[in-house]
């Protein structure tokens, strides 16, 4: 048996030849904040949240601000949808049920399967007081009434520039007694035709059905500059007795909503091409292990329910770990996986120091070889998570290799009871990205993607303590007081410092039970 002291956790002692050991360890953790690569902490939304959504986090709207500056509507501010408020948090419940045979006196084999439920919880709350964004979405996308009145503009534009290229066409002829034909007969004449033709074509490349997704909203500076133009337009034009732009602009949009950004979100128009914001909770099988420890030497008292005297033992173990859990999605921006997606080489070791019958100090330490792979990502720069579909690439990755070591005070109170305390740091190194993707933008320019940029603030440090209750009636069995021989453990454990930019600073609690056969 592993043990006849009421010790509980990961240990430096294998099973007694022929036993086996059936555990389940339902674990709580949760996080609404990371650590940043200073080491300092910040909420979990920081990247969705902003004060300005505009072309530097969302890049579809790069083309809107060139359409704009084609209509000389060029006010001194950013195209933005406004001032986006985001509270994110996540929790992950895995039920890890595991069993162990001892083969021999010194070996053992186990095998580890984890039931995962994530959940993330997300307040999506787009212009939280309704007048902070200067665009929206195109009313023409959806509404007749929005396509005839932007038809209609259009229509009176390309009349008004009919009539004054017929003025000036007839006007050409020097005996022409039109009263207009002094004007007519001037460069300014034939430049305003140009201009106004130009103008009523960047009005069709912005506010039609089949221009851009996104128009100014009704009042903003954009608009006002465009319904300007337009007026001055009308005024040239009247100029020469032409008075067929009657219109006083297109339709401008709204401020856009909490239903807007949803589906700016998922709609192929709008160059995400991702999954809603909002909260879910997602059930599937962790990252399946299977492993072996074998004990390297024990000068404790061993294969025995006996409390334990002083001694030190100590084992060596290697794991492999299974990529079977559900890999994060690159369609959604708030996913929680239960995995990586891709398998691991785990070595461990484990180093009990016993002090008589009530005192341990447990030391252990993990390499975790994390194996190359690939992955489906959309290539960007670290925090910027609304990220074009065409930055979507398969790329090949090379996770970083993680070392985790734990030392493990413990003191036993009488034959049941154990109280323990432990400090735990792991270090991740930087994961290694792959690949370069000839693509084109969301302005139609060829844009090299170099999968690389991925690999920014991936190394990652934390440093957890933790402090846990067991229970065990292994040397109770021994002693033939007690029948059934097992172990309960509860711990709880905080994040105290990490760093890296995409480090979760978690909570997490563990109860586990071991019933041994």
């Amino acid at each position: 048996m592993a043990q006849g002291s009421p010790w509980f956790g990961e240990e430096a002692l294998v099973l007694s030849r022929g036993m086996v050991r059936l555990g389940i360890a339902p674990t709580w953790t949760r996080f609404d904040q990371r650590y940043r690569a200073d080491g300092e902490s910040e909420p979990l939304a920081t990247d969705l949240a902003t004060e300005s959504l505009d072309a530097t986090r969302l890049s579809i709207l790069g083309p809107v601000r060139e359409r704009l500056e084609a209509l000389g509507a060029t006010p001194d501010i950013a195209v933005t949808l406004g001032r986006l408020r985001v509270d994110h948090d996540a929790s992950i419940f895995s039920v890890p049920m595991s069993a162990e045979i001892a083969i021999g006196a010194r070996l053992s084999l186990g095998i580890m399967v984890p039931i995962v439920r994530t959940r993330w919880g997300v307040l999506f709350s787009p212009n939280p007081s309704v007048n902070e964004g200067n665009i929206g979405i195109n009313p023409a996308l959806d509404s007749d009434d929005a396509r005839a009145q932007n038809e209609a503009l259009l229509a009176q534009f390309a009349s008004a520039v009919d009539a004054l290229e017929a003025l000036i066409a007839a006007c050409s002829d020097p005996g022409n007694p039109d009263p207009r034909c002094p004007n007519a007969r001037t460069p300014e004449a034939q430049e305003l035709a140009e201009n106004a033709s130009a103008f009523a074509g960047g009005l069709g490349d912005l506010y039609s059905q089949t221009g851009s997704p996104f128009v100014p909203v009704t009042n903003s500076p954009f608009d006002v500059v465009i319904r300007n133009r337009i007026g001055s337009f009308a005024q040239s034009f009247a100029g020469f007795d032409i008075n067929d732009i009657t219109s006083t602009g297109p339709a401008g949009a709204t401020i856009a909503g909490y239903a807007d950004m949803l589906r700016i979100l998922s709609d192929s128009a709008f160059g995400l091409r991702a999954q809603q914001i909002a909260p879910q909770t997602k059930t599937s099988i962790g990252d399946i292990e299977v492993g072996a420890m074998l004990q390297l030497f024990n000068t404790v008292r061993r294969d025995s329910l006996q409390r334990y005297g002083s001694g030190v033992r100590a084992t060596v173990g290697a794991t492999f770990r299974l990529g079977t859990g559900r890999a994060d999605d690159p369609d959604d921006f708030v996913d929680v996986p239960s995995g990586d997606g891709q398998s691991d080489v785990e070595l461990r070791t484990q180093w009990d120091l016993l002090l008589g019958s009530r005192f341990a100090l447990g030391f252990g330490g993990r390499y975790v070889l994390q194996l190359p792979d690939r992955e489906t990502v959309r290539i960007t720069e670290p925090h910027q998570p609304f990220a074009a579909f065409w930055r979507r690439q398969d790329v090949d990755r090379d996770l970083g290799d993680v070392v985790d070591v734990q030392v493990t005070p413990r003191i036993a109170f009488g034959s049941f009871f154990s109280l323990m305390g432990q400090y735990r740091t792991r270090r991740k190194a930087e994961d290694r990205h792959t690949g370069r993707f000839d693509v084109t933008d969301d302005l139609g320019e060829p844009v090299t993607l170099d999968a690389s940029i991925l690999d920014g603030e991936t190394e990652q440090r934390e440093d957890r303590v933790s402090i846990g209750l067991g229970y065990s009636t292994l040397t109770s069995v021994a002693r033939k007081r007690a029948r059934i021989p097992i172990e309960i453990f509860l711990q709880y454990g905080e994040s105290i410092r990490g760093s890296g930019g995409k480090t979760p600073k978690v909570s997490v609690g563990v109860m586990q039970v071991r019933v041994y056969f």
